[in-house]
């Protein structure tokens, strides 16, 4: 199966109907495809990240007026299916060896004795967060190229000298979609590219192992070790400066070869009936090791605030629990936490945003996805994917909103932090020993208070374009939801406990003590502070 040519890709077009397509087919204007319909939540994240490296790395446009011309009016998909053809020798799926094969090895010597199932390809093998293949697993060509593509996309290290991905262990990817319906899949991928000139690619002579590794032999990490050599060097790893920078998106940091077997059969994945199917895949460590300052334009960055360490690529597990206490950083930035947003969320706001509004009237929502990989291991704790709006803003707004919004989420975090302990507290007389994950406390609490605090954030977002100081209102009414929260849940969590267990003084003091510590914390005492000395300012 070649992925460039063959029609591969599970969609539904504007009549509801379901399909498979070849990339290409994204450009077709009679009854577009609207959305994909990927088997699992995870391999739908992947076609999405799939289409637009596709998009960022064959047909990127040259500037800011090409992107909105293209925005509209999508390459026509006899010229994009041209294009994307002069490219198809990069992407069969299956070939023989010493031929390149999307994302494998180029010349690994295959052990038979050694093969292990292709549902090892999933990265929650360990878990059921999905629909799950048994051991005997048996996956169609389709499911394969997009099970393939995960593993290098996300890359856990999964043991003694098995590499992680460009990103790093476990990483999110942030993406704009239209919320309005009836936004076709062209547009929701074409919103998330960045121009030539934003990109700043040294070399868009693509066809080469410095944008697609495969196709030479790989640059493998077997002449150290990383604990030897832990912030690499030029044998035994691959920085920025030295390849394409469009190998973000077609990062090979394992070394693979899917076997390809014949007969009619049931794809385990998906269900459809295939006559070419993989149940068997050999794996080898000593892959391609991503060392230096590599940056995904799809994911936000932790930023050393002494700028002596590299960034590093935010976490599912860093974002995970209450996605909206990091909605300052995954869309603005946030001091604070030090967080920086992914650059095509930066593009939005430097370049995009102008042109969205004079056309578009919807708000557009950004979907944040990705992995709870435990760290150090090939092992998944969770799967995240929240979306949250993202407002329009011009440059004076988003200093305001900033400024207003890190006093809700310092006084938020702080709760959530007191919460926790408390409820420990009143469970038992040794609450540092609690043992165990208690992270349904966190993420109870910023469940609970997700929907307010949106809605106060919309006051500050409309307030901004006409008022210097935020509505005391917003202050006052944050404030009472936090202290709600708090106590409900304390009461909610700290009455869990068994009656035999249960010991209503320790629960009562306990809980006394969170009331008493919650309005002596800091945040809490400046989100009052603010509240009175803006009171009284009115706003549009």
């Amino acid at each position: 199966m070649n992925l460039m040519n063959d029609p591969w890709i599970p969609a539904i077009r504007q009549d509801g109907s379901y399909c498979r397509i070849a990339p290409w087919q994204i450009a077709e204007r009679d009854n577009p495809v609207m959305e994909l319909a990927a088997p699992r939540p995870d391999f739908q994240g992947a076609l999405y990240q799939f289409l637009i490296g596709l998009l960022q790395t064959v047909i990127a446009p040259e500037g800011e007026d090409e992107w909105a011309d293209l925005f509209e009016n999508p390459i026509s998909k006899e010229k994009i299916k041209y294009v994307f053809s002069k490219y198809a020798s990069a992407m069969e799926l299956f070939s023989d060896k010493g031929k390149p094969a999307f994302l494998q090895d180029l010349d690994v010597e295959v052990n038979i004795k050694s093969l292990s199932s292709v549902a090892s390809l999933l990265i929650d093998n360990n878990e059921v967060f999905f629909n799950h293949p048994l051991e005997d697993a048996v996956f169609c060509p389709a499911c394969s190229a997009q099970a393939i593509f995960t593993l290098q996309s996300y890359a856990p290290p999964g043991g003694s000298g098995h590499m992680t991905s460009v990103r790093d262990n476990g990483p999110i990817t942030t993406l704009l979609k239209m919320s309005k319906e009836g936004a076709t899949l062209w547009k929701n991928l074409w919103l998330n590219v960045l121009s030539k000139d934003e990109l700043r690619c040294s070399s868009y002579d693509l066809l080469t192992e410095d944008t697609f590794p495969w196709l030479g032999k790989t640059r493998t990490s077997e002449s150290c070790t990383t604990k030897k050599c832990p912030d690499g060097c030029e044998r035994c790893s691959t920085f920025p400066e030295l390849n394409n920078k469009l190998q973000q998106f077609w990062g090979m940091p394992k070394r693979i070869r899917l076997i390809m077997s014949y007969g009619e059969t049931k794809c385990s994945c998906c269900g459809c009936l295939t006559n070419t199917w993989c149940s068997k895949v050999f794996v080898k460590n000593k892959g391609i090791r991503y060392i230096g300052g590599w940056r995904h334009s799809l994911t936000p960055y932790s930023v050393d605030k002494k700028h002596e360490k590299l960034p590093r690529a935010l976490s599912g597990r860093a974002v995970g629990r209450g996605c909206y206490k990091n909605w300052l950083g995954l869309l603005l930035e946030d001091e604070g936490s030090r967080v920086s947003c992914s650059k095509n969320i930066e593009s939005y706001y430097s370049i995009k945003q102008h042109y969205i509004e004079e056309r578009h009237s919807s708000n557009l929502r950004v979907w944040v996805f990705g992995f709870d990989i435990v760290a150090g291991q090939a092992k998944s704790k969770c799967w995240y994917d929240h979306d949250f709006p993202i407002f329009s803003l011009q440059p004076q707004q988003i200093v305001k909103v900033k400024a207003w919004t890190q006093y809700m989420l310092m006084a938020a975090k702080d709760s959530a932090d007191i919460l926790r302990k408390h409820v420990k507290e009143a469970w038992c007389k040794e609450p540092d020993k609690v043992k165990g994950d208690i992270g349904f406390i966190d993420t109870e609490f910023w469940q609970s208070t997700e929907a307010d605090f949106y809605k106060q954030l919309h006051v500050l977002v409309t307030a901004s374009m006409t008022v210097e100081l935020a509505p005391s209102t917003v202050y006052a009414k944050w404030l009472k939801t936090l202290c709600s929260s708090v106590e409900q849940l304390f009461d909610q969590f700290a009455l869990q406990s068994s009656v035999e267990d249960l010991d209503l003084r320790r629960v009562i003091i306990a809980r006394a003590n969170l009331i008493s510590k919650f309005h002596t914390l800091k945040s809490i005492k400046l989100l009052k502070e603010k509240g009175l000395l803006t009171k009284g300012v009115t706003h549009g």
